[in-house]
């Protein structure tokens, strides 16, 4: 349990900087879920009743940023976005309160179908991340599936679905270092930029 915690520690870690590589309308949703996922695993590691109250909370607030992240603030205004996040966390916190299971497993379903959804629709321009994304979305429901039954091995089962499909996620979102690259040098010298592509 202790290197299953660990790893989902290291696994928020690394979506944190495989977020700078994506665009800004979705890296700040990246980052608020990697830290989400960053206390479950802490959480997980100090064992105790806190382990079950953080899972609850995180399963409905975790999923939920990395739906928006795949949907970007062109396609919903942050101020909505606030509204959605706030509804999400406080149903995992009313979740975690009354220790009803269905109050997280609500919106963290509609966060998979969500960026299902969102990878289906991306599949013809990019195959390989559309196919990334949506076995990223269902993993967060195949650990929350698996921790429905509430023993150690669904526990587990949480932890490791978790780590992948947040590094599925964040890695689908990251682009390709040549084109951060350019852009970047596009912003930095404009004119070189427009005559390479005179060129």
């Amino acid at each position: 349990m202790m290197l299953l915690a660990l790893m989902m520690i290291c696994a928020s870690a690394a979506a944190w900087i495989l977020a700078g590589a994506a665009i800004p309308d979705a890296r700040s949703y990246v980052r608020l879920a990697a830290i989400t996922f960053a206390v479950l695993g802490i959480a997980s590691a100090l064992s105790g009743p806190f382990a079950n109250m953080a899972a609850l909370i995180v399963m409905a607030t975790g999923p939920a940023c990395l739906a928006l992240a795949i949907l970007g603030t062109r396609t919903i205004p942050r101020s909505v976005a606030a509204i959605i996040l706030a509804a999400a966390a406080w149903s995992g916190i009313a979740a975690a309160a009354m220790n009803l299971m269905a109050l997280a497993l609500a919106p963290l379903i509609v966060s998979v179908a969500v960026m299902a959804g969102c990878a289906i629709r991306g599949w013809k321009t990019s195959p390989s991340r559309a196919a990334q994304a949506l076995a990223a979305a269902l993993a967060f429901l195949a650990g929350a599936s698996a921790y429905v039954k509430g023993d150690l091995i669904g526990q587990m089962a949480l932890l490791l679905f978790t780590s992948a499909g947040l590094l599925g996620i964040a890695l689908s979102l990251a682009r390709d270092s040549d084109a951060a690259i350019d852009q970047q040098r596009a912003r930095d010298f404009p004119g070189r930029a427009i005559g390479r592509v005179r060129s």
